[in-house]
């Protein structure tokens, strides 16, 4: 969170961007789960999260969509054992730590332990759109 780039949710419930923090939603802990969706298709390119399926709100709106952007999972604290686990839609255990949903996306791909939101889909081949 500190360059203009950085899109920083903080389990403590506090969002950052370019240095600068506030608050969003609340705090999360062990075995929730985080969902985000990146929209950069609807015109306005927008970063909602999502706390064991429900929407925390728009985090950041008017993304610069001509970059690259990487999930990451970090603790810069160093003092406890936070593990991220990532899910695409391959898997909905998140290797075991927790039950699956079944939930697919809106073309019935993937298995999510909650509902993608209407509209997101799966980060898979079958959904990508070639031109």
């Amino acid at each position: 969170g500190s360059s203009a780039n950085d899109y920083v949710y903080q389990f403590d419930g506090t969002k950052k961007n370019n240095g600068s923090g506030s608050s969003y939603g609340l705090s999360s802990t062990t075995n929730d789960v985080v969902g985000v969706a990146l929209d950069l298709d609807s015109g306005t390119t927008t970063l909602t999260i999502y706390k064991n399926g429900s929407s925390l709100g728009t985090m950041y709106s008017s993304l610069n969509s001509g970059i690259t952007y990487l999930p990451n999972v970090g603790d810069i604290n160093s003092t406890s054992n936070l593990k991220g686990i990532f899910n695409f839609g391959q898997d909905g255990t998140f290797a075991g730590n927790v039950s699956a949903g079944g939930n697919a996306d809106s073309n019935s791909y993937g298995n999510f332990k909650y509902a993608p939101p209407a509209g997101f889909l799966s980060l898979c081949s079958a959904n990508l759109r070639f031109s």
